[in-house]
């Protein structure tokens, strides 16, 4: 007999579960996938034959973990692919004389040196029509005030003599201290009063000025450079007239330059303006007696120092750069006076020719002005080339440079200058027209 079995079921098995991982904000983890078994044979009863229920099983690979990506910060990949910049920056702004472990700080840490100005034709170029313009719009502007002051000198002295009176009285008591004392001493102590104030009052043109050593090396500078100027230029004026015109003639002490040293430093504060601007001088030179000079002899007295005060403001401007660089490597600020007191001396000679020599009819540069033109146009054309070439516009770029802030500053002041000049004459000649009409 031929016996069949036949299966009385056949058995399917179905994994239970899928399990899937979400992957976190760091870790990404792959699911792994389901396990199938899936049946070969079906259940048969054993044959003989190693009949049975055989199961194949299909199984994916077990999950991974991958690393989060590491980031990489934009700072770092500048850093690794840009070269660290070379050169004096483009605004002329920074400080150029800090060096080895110790800088001198701003104002006369930004003075550059003759190498480290840009000699581009452009540069040069609007250097030179900047000085251009400060030459012209002063020197109009100050003839049109001459022109006034000698019509109305009687009003106008006594207009300023009333705004000036509470800055005589006080400047004066530092005068009264030095009357007070022996004849000698007394000679020296008002001098030495204004120099140190003036020089404190320059210092604080510095915004991080303290009891540091860069406020010793400011202030050591300063006080050097005003007396050497105003030495070399009103002792100067005052030795020739007395050598060579027999004129008996001293220096004189003006209070009223520390009053001028804080306005500089106010408005350099107040505009954020970097390089210094300073007045230089703390006295002038007096005629004692009734004794006069003429046009000519005047002119002289004046044009000497003046040219001697050139030639030490240039020769100072060359040996910045080498003083500073045999200072490099010294952490004392003491190795680093003699090449800020040289940046003083060029600032300070340069600044104050170029303020003396506006022609005002009461400034030296008018009684230069009407001995000799010839003679007065190089002292103040070269002061201020120099002023708009190292101070105002030092390494901008050709035309550029009449969008710089510090630039603007001045041919506002410059402006401003220009307007009061209108103004004052405007005022004086409708003043006049309108007695005229009414009489």
């Amino acid at each position: 007999a031929t016996h069949t079995f036949t299966p009385t079921a056949t058995h399917t098995f179905t994994p239970t579960a899928t399990h899937t991982f979400t992957p976190t904000a760091t870790n990404t983890l792959t699911p792994t996938a389901s396990q199938t078994f899936t049946p070969t044979a079906t259940n048969t009863p054993d044959d003989g034959q190693g009949g049975g229920v055989a199961f194949l099983a299909t199984t994916t690979t077990a999950p991974t973990q991958q690393p989060p990506p590491t980031s990489t910060r934009v700072s770092e990949v500048l850093s690794e692919t840009q070269p660290p910049p070379t050169g004096p920056p483009p605004d002329g702004d920074a400080n150029v004389s800090g060096t080895g472990g110790f800088e001198v700080p701003g104002p006369l840490g930004t003075v550059r040196t003759p190498g480290q100005l840009s000699t581009d034709w452009d540069v040069v170029g609007t250097n030179i029509l900047l000085a251009v313009v400060l030459l012209l719009v002063l020197l109009w502007s100050s003839s049109l005030l001459n022109d006034v002051m000698n019509e109305n000198s009687g009003e106008l002295h006594s207009f300023f003599g009333r705004v000036a009176a509470p800055f005589q009285r006080s400047f004066g008591l530092i005068g009264s201290i030095g009357a007070g004392l022996p004849a000698g001493l007394g000679a020296l102590v008002s001098p030495a009063l204004v120099l140190i104030a003036s020089a404190l009052i320059y210092t604080v043109a510095n915004p991080d000025v303290g009891l540091n050593e860069g406020t010793f090396v400011l202030f050591g500078a300063f006080f050097i450079g005003i007396a050497v100027t105003t030495y070399v230029y009103e002792g100067g004026e005052a030795l020739v007239m007395h050598r060579a015109f027999n004129v008996p003639a001293g220096v004189r002490v003006v209070p009223f330059a520390i009053g001028v040293a804080a306005f500089f430093v106010l408005i350099s504060r107040v505009v954020d303006f970097p390089a210094p601007v300073m007045y230089g001088f703390i006295a002038a030179a007096t005629v004692f007696g009734s004794a006069e000079l003429d046009h000519r002899q005047a002119g002289i007295a004046i044009t000497v120092p003046a040219v001697i005060l050139l030639a030490l403001s240039l020769g100072s401007w060359s040996l910045v750069g080498p003083l500073r660089d045999a200072a490099r490597d010294s952490d004392s600020w003491v190795a680093h006076v003699p090449s800020e007191t040289a940046a003083a001396l060029f600032v300070g000679g340069i600044e104050g020719l170029l303020f003396t020599m506006i022609p005002l009819s009461f400034s030296d540069g008018a009684k230069i002005y009407r001995w000799h033109r010839a003679v007065w146009l190089p002292l103040f054309a070269i002061p201020a080339f120099l002023f708009a070439w190292v101070v105002l516009n030092p390494q901008a770029a050709a035309l550029d440079a009449l969008l710089q802030g510090r630039v603007l500053f001045i041919v506002c002041i410059v402006a401003a200058y220009g307007a009061s000049a209108v103004l004052t004459w405007v005022y004086f000649h409708y003043r006049e027209r309108a007695s005229t009409f009414r009489a």
